[in-house]
């Protein structure tokens, strides 16, 4: 990612000569050169630590366009994935493909998808694994087309229960991730009326699932994001549709209240002034 930065390139460029400045320094064995090399190969070390950590500022600061402009968010993001490499790659790749989607830029999405697809081929990691499956049903979701969400969700088992998937904490996160993602397609199946009646149960679990999901979501992540309002999105409907308007309101208002831009939160408006349910079940966040 440090190339994906003029200043962060220039100075690695410049950490770079230094090095080769102190190497030959040193090689003089020359008491006093050799302690000049020395020191300019501890600020050498310092100058190129200083310029990973920058690049990943800027990257951060970059990623904060997408809520002002969100085209130019994305030519800019394509042009730090061309320049990153190995794991940084898919990184940012992942992250334009999470901001398409929260925008409902589909083709966009697609394309990121794809291409984390043939990077992820050549590793065969688990890990990477999951997330392009998972990244391919959320793209699904996007379009309401679950007929292959079967197919995808036992694959994305099969990656989480690899003896190679990390452990600890990340596969803990992952576990609550699937199962909130298992209920979300099994809720989404279903029309109001199903899930006021005869599915209710699928109503409940969903409501759970989510709230175990949020909390994950809450620790790694605790500012307004996209997967949070999702989550308030996902418990807010589950309340809906069984006739917990009082609960349901108070995940609504938060998202309402949000400022953010997103399609979810013009939806959840739309809903608070018609009271039209089906609004929110058109699409899924």
């Amino acid at each position: 990612m440090v190339f994906a930065f003029l200043p962060t390139t220039v100075m690695l460029i410049c950490s770079f000569l230094a090095m080769g400045v102190s190497v030959f320094l040193i090689s003089t064995r020359d008491a006093f050169y050799a302690d000049i090399g020395a020191g300019v190969m501890f600020m050498a070390a310092f100058g190129a630590l200083l310029t990973v950590k920058s690049s990943h500022k800027l990257y951060i600061s970059s990623m904060g366009v997408l809520h002002e402009d969100f085209d130019k968010w994305y030519r800019k993001q394509q042009k730090i994935a061309a320049k990153s490499l190995a794991a940084k790659k898919l990184f940012v790749l992942s992250n334009i493909i999470n901001g398409a989607l929260a925008y409902e830029k589909l083709d966009e999405a697609s394309e990121s998808i794809e291409r984390f697809g043939r990077h992820i081929s050549k590793k065969g990691h688990p890990y990477y694994n999951y997330i392009y499956l998972d990244k391919l049903l959320s793209l699904m979701k996007k379009k309401h087309d679950l007929s292959d969400s079967k197919e995808l969700l036992s694959q994305m088992y099969e990656m989480l229960n690899s003896k190679y998937f990390p452990d600890g904490n990340i596969k803990t996160s992952f576990i609550s991730h699937f199962e909130h993602t298992r209920m979300a397609v099994e809720f989404y199946k279903r029309t109001p009326e199903m899930l006021r009646t005869t599915d209710r149960h699928i109503a409940e679990q969903f409501n759970v699932a989510s709230k175990l999901y949020l909390s994950v979501i809450v620790k790694s992540s605790p500012q307004v994001s996209y997967p949070l309002l999702a989550c308030y999105y996902d418990i807010g409907l589950s309340y809906a549709v069984m006739g917990n308007t009082e609960n349901a309101s108070q995940y609504f208002e938060y998202i309402s209240s949000s400022k953010r831009n997103y399609p979810l939160v013009s939806r959840v408006s739309t809903y608070l002034s018609t009271g039209d349910i089906f609004i929110l079940m058109q699409t899924m966040p």
